[in-house]
């Protein structure tokens, strides 16, 4: 199972959760590993579980190459209630995040670009503001946890924007101007605490962000995108 141990220490994708590297992703090796694994049998459950993990792998990496976000979901998921070796565990953890924080991209993404009054300045139409897909991205948000910094951006202003479409409902004219002031504030003390070098505010995508390189032996921890927060354990015999 030496193919596969050496398979699995290379070729997985590189960077952070949100901002993920590709260039480096490789399935050719890992491929021709299992298959000589397959021709060899696993003599172990050891080599058994390592057979396994690393088809599991194999798929993440295609799915993630190619965008197919819910085959990556399937294979970490799996992985997630199965166990996996301690040779995967690690590229199979960053991946779980990443299936997470697109999982939240997308419902704050979706969240702020709908329900938005219409018409014109002088002329809102209010019939069709709609605060509850904010409601609940900031919800699912909230519960898995934000992992990069283009969520907590977006969480940031789906949070505005909710406060403000209530105040707009309503006509609560005073409140949706102190809503606009009070962001005002917050931006400007960002600003000035990263003019001050105080961290205040991130850049770059790697201040304050998950960092886990989809390498063996890195210690990452996980949680399960769908199940209960839960660390994605090592199975070992």
């Amino acid at each position: 199972m030496a193919a596969l141990r050496r398979a699995l220490s290379t070729g997985g994708p590189t960077g952070t959760v949100g901002s993920l590297s590709l260039l480096g992703v490789e399935t050719g090796g890992l491929s021709r590993a299992i298959v000589l694994g397959g021709e060899l049998g696993a003599r172990s459950a050891r080599a058994e579980v390592l057979l396994h993990s690393a088809k599991l792998v194999l798929r993440a990496r295609q799915a993630l190459r190619d965008g197919e976000y819910g085959g990556l979901r399937q294979a970490v998921e799996e992985a997630s209630e199965n166990g996996a070796s301690p040779e995967a565990t690690s590229e199979l953890n960053l991946l779980v995040d990443e299936v997470e924080d697109h999982r939240m991209r997308t419902a704050l993404s979706n969240a702020i670009l709908q329900g938005g009054p219409g018409g014109d300045a002088g002329e809102l139409d209010t019939v069709g503001i709609r605060t509850r897909d904010l409601e609940r991205a900031i919800k699912t948000t909230n519960a898995l946890g934000a992992k990069s910094t283009r969520v907590r951006m977006l969480e940031r202003t789906a949070r505005v924007l909710r406060d403000l479409r209530m105040c707009v409902q309503t006509g609560d004219w005073e409140g949706a101007n102190s809503v606009l002031q009070e962001q005002g504030e917050r931006e400007s003390a960002a600003i000035q605490a990263a003019l001050d070098g105080s961290g205040g505010v991130e850049h770059g995508g790697h201040a304050g962000q998950a960092t886990r390189k989809g390498s063996p032996g890195s210690g990452a921890s996980s949680t399960s995108p769908m199940a209960p927060r839960e660390q994605l354990a090592e199975t070992q015999t």
